[in-house]
């Protein structure tokens, strides 16, 4: 019988990717284990995707560098030492301060050394298109295979206050910015790369097989619970996602996945530090949620 393929997707949100952060130190409590050890691919936009890349990052390609403990400190750290108390003022030096912490953190690591690996979008705008940096392609293709750094660098860049990253990429020159505009919430992507992909993954995978836990960084739906199993909810607004798999031709009965999305539905579409903590105490409240326990289990422990 295949095993189940489990597949992280965290959305972006800039410093919000503190909130994501917390939710998956929530289920971290629920489960039982550490979120690197879950996962078979991990997904981000953005903020989403340089918390796959520190999730992902190795020094032997076997064993994860960072935990969720970790990545928080060096969020916080983000907060601190580069934008100035909630980012309202820029002095033109953040996007050098943010290179910096993260040559710091992923040191040389190439995209096809990570333990697991990682699905990270941004957008070129020489181009005018998404471009994905995956680890299976970085595997196959010298070209593709560019530094952690690079990545995080090329998924992050929003103005205004991080410029547009200029970087060689598959032989040509993209100039790329952060891609949450375009593909916010990535995981419909992901769940296409991996259904396209099924044999490079090396299962035999059937829908029922594949396991998506879809991360949200604030509030992008304005009614309904602050998590749900019915991945239909999704489709509708996931526009760019589903043209995709419609281009691809990719026959996947989508309602076969177990699929579970965190939204919390927080007010506020900025972020600050004592936001932060007026939201915690909801987050926290997900760990005492006897449904939310059950629903996260049945995902993560029981379809293992």
């Amino acid at each position: 019988m295949p095993q189940k393929f489990n597949v992280l997707s965290i959305d972006g949100g800039g410093l919000k990717g503190l909130i994501a952060i917390k939710i998956l130190q929530v289920i971290e409590t629920i489960t039982g284990a550490p979120t690197g050890d879950q996962f078979d691919l991990l997904a981000g936009t953005s903020t989403g995707g340089l918390i796959s890349c520190a999730l992902s990052a190795t020094s032997d390609s076997l064993v994860s560098l960072y935990n969720l403990e970790d990545i928080e400190r060096l969020y916080l750290q983000v907060a601190q030492d580069i934008f100035n108390q909630g980012g309202s003022v820029y002095g033109g030096e953040e996007a050098g301060k943010l290179e910096q912490l993260l040559r710091k953190t992923f040191g040389s690591q190439r995209l096809s050394a990570v333990s697991k690996p990682v699905f990270i979008p941004t957008f070129d705008l020489n181009k005018k298109k998404l471009v994905v940096f995956k680890t299976r392609t970085a595997k196959k293709d010298i070209s593709r295979d560019v530094s952690l750094v690079q990545v995080c660098r090329a998924t992050s860049a929003i103005s205004p206050v991080f410029p547009p990253y200029t970087m060689l990429y598959h032989g040509r020159s993209m100039r790329c910015e952060d891609a949450g505009t375009h593909l916010k919430n990535p995981a419909l992507c992901a769940l296409a790369e991996v259904w396209k992909h099924r044999e490079y993954y090396g299962r035999d995978l059937k829908e029922k097989d594949i396991v998506m836990l879809s991360v949200s960084t604030g509030s992008y739906r304005k009614e309904g619970a602050d998590w749900s199993t019915d991945i239909r909810q999704v489709m509708n607004s996931q526009r760019m996602d589903m043209d995709y798999i419609r281009s691809e031709k990719l026959d996947i009965d989508f309602e076969k996945v177990n699929y579970l999305r965190v939204d919390m539905n927080l007010d506020g579409s900025s972020f600050s530090l004592e936001q932060l903590l007026t939201w915690l105490s909801r987050i926290r409240s997900l760990s005492q949620n006897q449904k939310f326990r059950t629903d996260i289990y049945k995902l993560l422990v029981e379809t293992s």
